[in-house]
C-alpha cells in the first residue's frame, strides 16, 4: 500500500517547484488571450505578468538547465501553433522582448541561447531587431550566441508571422546580416548569415526587394571569396573553411535561382555568375592547404562541382541571345586529380567570359 502513494507524493513535490520560485505562484496561462484581437488592461497586465515572472525564471535559471527548460517552454507557450493574432504578438513583444534582451545582455551563454530561441519563435520586427543586433561580431563577441542569432534570423523570416511584416524592414535585415557576414571571423557563424540573408527571399515579399536581398547574398559571397583567396596559409580559419562554409547557401541559391522566371533567372545569372567565378578562385589560391587535407578535399570537390555546374545553367540563360555555349569544362576533375594547371585552364575559361558583358 505504501508504494501505491509514492509516485503522486513526488508529483506534487515536482509540481510545487515548477509552480512557485521565490515564494511567489506561478501566474496563470495566457494561452486563452493569443487568438484575441484586443485587450482590457486586466488582460495587458495578465500578459505583463506572466512575461516578467517566466523571463525572470530564465534568468535565474544559470545554474538549474530544468529551470532554463521550464521557463522556455512557458515562454514559447502562447507562441505555438501559428495561431497567434498579429495584436497578440504585439503584446506580448513589447513586454517580453525588452526582458529578453536584458538576459541575453548579462547572462550566461546556455541562458543566453535559450533567450534567443524564445525571439526567434516571435516572427515579429522588433523580434528580428533584438537578434540582428546579436548576430554581427562587432556586437556580440560571444561564438555561441552569435551562431544561434544567425539561426534565428532564419526562423524568423521563415515564419508565418512574419509576413505580418512590412518588406520594408526585411530588405534592410538582410543587409545587415550582409555586413555581418562580411566581418565573420567564424565558418560555421557565416554559413548560418549567408542562410539566413537568402531566407530573407520570400515569396510574398515585393519583387523589387528580392532583388535587393539576392544582391546582399551576392555581395556577402563575394566578400567571402575575397578574403579566402588572400587568407594566409597558416590561417585560422583558413580561407578553404570559409570556402566550404559557402556550400548550403550556394545549394539553396542554385534552387532557388530553378524556381524563377526567366527574366528573373537572367537578372540573377547575371548577378551571381562572377562571384561564383570568384569562388572557384579560392581552391587555386588554396590549392597546397585544401589538397593537404582529406576531408576538406573532399568537401570543397562538392562545392566546385556545385559551382561549375551552376555557372553552366546560368550562362545557357544569361548569354542565349548572343548564341554562344558554356564552356566545356571539368574543375572538380582537376581538383580531385591535383591536377593544377589543368584547373587553372578551365578556369581561365569561365573568368574570360565572365569578366565581359552581360555580366555584371
Amino acid at each position: 500500500m505504501r508504494d501505491r502513494f509514492v509516485l503522486p507524493h513526488a508529483a506534487a513535490v515536482i509540481l510545487a517547484v515548477l509552480l512557485v520560485a521565490d515564494g511567489r505562484a506561478a501566474p496563470p496561462s495566457i494561452n486563452s488571450l493569443a487568438t484575441n484581437t484586443a485587450f482590457t488592461p486586466r488582460e495587458q497586465q495578465s500578459i505583463q505578468t506572466y512575461a516578467t515572472y517566466w523571463v525572470e525564471q530564465l534568468a535565474v535559471g544559470n545554474e538549474n538547465p530544468q529551470t532554463v527548460r521550464t521557463a522556455r517552454r512557458r515562454l514559447l507557450d502562447p507562441l505555438r501553433g501559428d495561431l497567434a493574432s498579429a495584436m497578440f504578438l504585439d503584446q506580448y513583444g513589447r513586454r517580453i522582448i525588452p526582458l529578453l534582451e536584458d538576459v541575453i545582455a548579462e547572462g550566461n551563454p546556455h541562458v543566453s541561447s535559450n533567450a534567443l530561441i524564445v525571439l526567434s519563435q516571435m516572427g515579429t520586427g522588433d523580434a528580428l531587431n533584438a537578434l540582428l543586433e546579436r548576430a554581427n561580431v562587432r556586437q556580440e563577441p560571444r561564438t555561441e550566441i552569435r551562431l544561434r542569432a544567425a539561426r534565428g534570423c532564419r526562423d524568423v523570416f521563415q515564419s508565418e508571422s512574419l509576413k505580418t511584416v512590412s518588406s520594408r524592414m526585411i530588405t534592410p535585415a538582410a543587409r545587415r546580416l550582409r555586413d555581418a557576414a562580411r566581418g565573420e571571423t567564424h565558418p560555421l557563424i557565416l554559413r548560418h548569415q549567408l542562410e539566413a540573408i537568402l531566407a530573407a527571399d520570400q515569396p510574398h515579399i515585393d519583387p523589387q526587394q528580392r532583388v535587393q536581398i539576392r544582391e546582399c547574398l551576392v555581395e556577402a559571397l563575394m566578400a567571402t571569396a575575397e578574403r579566402a583567396i588572400e587568407a594566409p596559409p597558416d590561417a585560422e580559419p583558413g580561407g578553404m573553411e570559409f570556402f566550404e562554409a559557402t556550400y548550403p547557401a550556394l545549394i539553396e541559391a542554385r534552387d532557388l535561382y530553378l524556381r524563377l522566371d526567366l527574366s528573373a533567372q537572367q537578372q540573377f545569372g547575371k548577378q551571381i555568375g562572377p562571384t561564383l567565378g570568384q569562388l572557384l578562385e579560392i581552391p587555386s589560391a588554396q590549392w597546397q592547404t585544401g589538397q593537404n587535407a582529406p576531408r576538406c578535399k573532399e568537401q570543397c570537390g562538392k562545392i566546385i562541382h556545385l559551382c561549375e555546374r551552376f555557372l553552366t545553367t546560368l550562362d545557357s540563360f544569361v548569354r542565349a541571345t548572343g548564341g554562344s555555349s558554356p564552356p566545356d569544362t571539368d574543375l572538380r576533375s582537376a581538383w580531385e586529380s591535383n591536377n593544377r594547371e589543368q584547373y587553372g585552364e578551365h578556369l581561365r575559361q569561365w573568368t574570360g567570359i565572365l569578366q565581359r558583358k552581360p555580366y555584371e
